[in-house]
């Protein structure tokens, strides 16, 4: 049933996915079902409307987090069903409704279902509190260097790593410690390698949950600087216990984690006339300039010809340069 719903949300028809997972809960009762069987969205609009009609799921899950049942568990909810279908990033897309509205509905319903494990991990490597609060933020302290570790899967040849590479290569190393910490299914490339160049330490982080907190906890970080949160549905889990004394983001995705336990959400003051502070789970921070960096030797432009891409010679040509279902989305839109 599962290896069905995953082929139905390829093809784009997240209802029926919404009925597969719905059948699987029937039978599992696991936390992860229950959430694909609500908040499926569809990964390219094929009628007007079709995200918007999706979203509405969203309502569902809140009315769950208002009274919130006794969730199985996310450890026992893996055992059961892989994968958690929903892809929040598809949100973004849907014109001028607030994303953090909804990130913030998946986010406490991942908690919820993640919480046990969380403060288990929390608690055990001193990071938390009994009562919850973090210890990581107390502590004063000093070092010579500021220990800063980027996190994400996608440190290979691809839009993040673009877009953070230049950051990570030019941050002052008479101030600054540098981490890389990869997450599990990176890909190893030449753009791989190449930020593993102007690391100081490199970790590999393992699919165990534990084991991927203490490899983080033991680099004993001021700043774990997450990349890319909402690519992968479950990555959001590894932040809620906190393992750094701060934890910020940025522009690898341009908006809300949805997460209250990043602190900090870094954004260019170009961007001061989009969504304001209230749109956003973490403290917003705007930073004079831009915050990403590109250095122009390392893209070296080659013209190429129409001919080249089989495109006429003699017509105005307007270019869409983006991933399929980003065009698909915009063009429901429209």
């Amino acid at each position: 049933l599962e290896t069905l719903g995953l082929s139905l949300y390829k093809d784009a028809k997240w209802q029926a996915v919404r009925c597969i997972y719905k059948l699987i809960h029937s039978i599992t009762g696991d936390d992860l079902s229950l959430a694909n069987s609500l908040i499926t969205l569809p990964r390219f609009p094929v009628a007007p409307n079709d995200l918007a009609r999706a979203l509405e799921g969203f309502q569902q899950l809140d009315a769950i987090l208002s009274d919130p049942p006794e969730l199985m568990g996310l450890e026992k909810s893996l055992s059961l069903c892989k994968t958690l279908v929903p892809s929040e990033c598809y949100v973004a897309y849907e014109g001028p409704r607030s994303v953090r509205r909804y990130l913030d509905t998946a986010r406490g319903f991942i908690r919820l279902s993640a919480e046990s494990l969380v403060k288990e991990m929390a608690l055990h490597y001193g990071i938390m509190s009994q009562n919850g609060d973090s210890l990581c933020v107390k502590e004063t302290k000093e070092r010579a260097k500021i220990r800063i570790g980027f996190i994400s899967r996608f440190f290979s040849n691809h839009s993040n790593f673009e877009a953070h590479y230049g950051l990570i290569d030019n941050l002052d190393r008479d101030k600054f410690s540098i981490s890389v910490i990869h997450r599990s299914g990176c890909v190893v490339d030449d753009c791989h390698y190449l930020v593993n160049v102007r690391a100081y330490v490199i970790i590999f982080l393992t699919n165990v949950f534990g084991e991927a907190c203490i490899s983080i906890s033991r680099l004993k970080l001021d700043i774990l600087f997450f990349t890319d949160i909402g690519m992968n549905p479950l990555d959001s889990v590894l932040a809620m216990p906190h393992l750094a004394r701060y934890q910020v983001t940025s522009w690898g995705l341009p908006h809300t984690t949805g997460l209250k336990e990043i602190d900090f959400h870094i954004r260019s003051s170009l961007f001061s006339d989009c969504e304001g502070p209230d749109e956003y789970s973490e403290k917003l921070l705007e930073a004079q300039g831009y915050i990403g960096y590109f250095c122009r030797e390392r893209y070296a432009h080659k013209g190429l010809s129409r001919d080249y891409f089989l495109l006429p010679p003699d017509r105005f040509l307007v270019g869409c340069l983006q991933t399929l279902h980003k065009i698909l989305l915009r063009l429901s839109m429209a």
